[in-house]
């Protein structure tokens, strides 16, 4: 008791309760793709209510929390104990009954998620958010539970063709269910079912003009400025099978394409090294190496200046392509089901060339071949940016921001 009210007392401090305006609570986290989406859905509800208060909740430990935490829109943030389940779709069972360390790993995490569990009860119970609104998470189980306990309206986003395992769960009861597309295998009720596609920053959401493009390009300021340019992404933690593949091809790739590798902040020191005993040169030239691109305007540039992507089969990163119209060549991280569904539904529209981490390792310049088969082939080249087009749902996160207030409308928050 003496705990809760302490708890009570710092909320106070926070202005977490006293509040009488409409209030918001958001949440994602665990990779950059849960976390980015948030951004533009964010800026959308304050664009339409710059009144309404936005409180973060987060994952602690989460280190893709700052990219939303720090936003001028969003008035409070809080962390809160979660964990994840771990589950890899390319072990055996066998494998996973003597997976020591991920079991270890999934125990732990239930203890941090019973302590998550209480704190969220704290947080919904004394903060009255009017919605909840969830894109997935660590901390969206809790979260998520608690306003079931008291009754919030909670709104979920999916942005790839399955659903997490976390809204799985918290989606049986929220009020909309949100999802990329109605090419998705989603388990939710078909009346509280909407397609919106996938946020993105307002930027990739107008046609970008050739003038746009060759200043990005201009930017870069390249030795050879004809050669086509090559814009390799591992995702917000990076990948090590591209990356590797990437440093194997380096000879290849520098001797053909302008390359930007951004390899994730985790990995870039090994792949620094790496390039580094290839004969690289760290600077100008025609390899730029970067860990992770936080400044929305210097990435969006970099898209701008890319004539093939090279990428997981990330929902978040492939939405970004299809705004753009950005060729790609998509690479899904074997044990995460949802990119391998990603690539397989790219692969059956003709959306994009698809390889997996077996044939990265498979030779030693294997993205080089694919990428130069790719640019050199003009007619491939525009089928692939017309079908990844047809997939860009505009307007994305208007459409999220406009559920969000709608889920409100159900809130008994303010007769309270």
């Amino acid at each position: 008791m003496v705990q809760q009210r302490a708890r009570l007392d710092v909320l106070k401090e926070e202005g977490l309760v006293g509040h009488r305006g409409m209030r918001i609570f958001v949440t994602g986290g665990g990779s950059g793709g849960h976390v980015t989406p948030l951004r533009p859905v964010i800026e959308q509800l304050k664009s339409k209510d710059p009144d309404l208060e936005i409180v973060f909740i987060y994952t602690k430990g989460d280190k893709f929390a700052k990219l939303v935490s720090e936003m001028d829109a969003v008035d409070k943030s809080r962390g809160v104990y979660a964990g994840k389940w771990r589950k890899y779709s390319n072990q055996s069972l066998l494998e996973k009954i003597f997976d020591i360390r991920t079991l270890f790993l999934n125990f732990w995490d239930l203890l941090k998620l019973g302590l998550g569990f209480i704190q969220s009860v704290v947080l919904v119970g004394v903060g009255r958010p009017d919605v909840i609104f969830s894109k997935s998470g660590p901390a969206s189980i809790p979260l998520g539970v608690a306003a079931f306990i008291y009754g919030v309206p909670v709104v979920t986003h999916d942005s790839d063709a399955i659903p997490s395992l976390t809204h799985r769960v918290i989606g049986r009861w929220s009020k909309f269910n949100a999802v990329a597309g109605d090419h998705g295998s989603y388990p939710y009720k078909s009346e509280k079912t909407i397609v919106v596609g996938v946020p993105v920053d307002d930027m990739y959401d107008v046609a970008p003009t050739q003038g746009a493009i060759d200043s990005a390009s201009k930017i870069l300021d390249w030795p050879d400025k004809n050669r086509p340019c090559l814009l390799i992404v591992g995702g917000s933690q990076g990948a090590r099978s591209i990356n590797d593949a990437a440093v194997n091809s380096f000879s290849k790739l520098v001797a053909n394409f302008n390359v930007i590798h951004i390899a994730g902040q985790n990995n870039v020191d090994d792949v620094r090294v790496a390039l580094v005993a290839k004969g690289w040169k760290e600077g100008g030239g025609e390899y730029r190496l970067y860990g992770f691109v936080s400044k929305r305007d210097l990435l969006y540039g970099y898209y701008l200046a890319a004539d093939l992507l090279v990428c997981r089969a990330s929902a978040t990163v492939l939405a970004e392509a299809a705004a753009l119209g950005k060729a790609c060549i998509a690479i899904p991280a074997a044990p995460l089901v949802d990119q391998v569904n990603n690539a397989r539904y790219l692969e059956k529209i003709g959306a994009a060339i698809v390889l997996t981490d077996e044939e990265l390792s498979s030779s030693q310049t294997v993205l080089a071949d694919a990428a130069l088969e790719a640019v050199g082939q003009e007619p491939l080249l525009s089928q692939l940016r017309s079908n990844i087009s047809k997939l860009h749902v505009s307007n994305s996160a208007s459409k999220i921001a406009a559920l969000i207030f709608k889920a409100s409308e159900t809130s008994d928050r303010g007769a309270q």
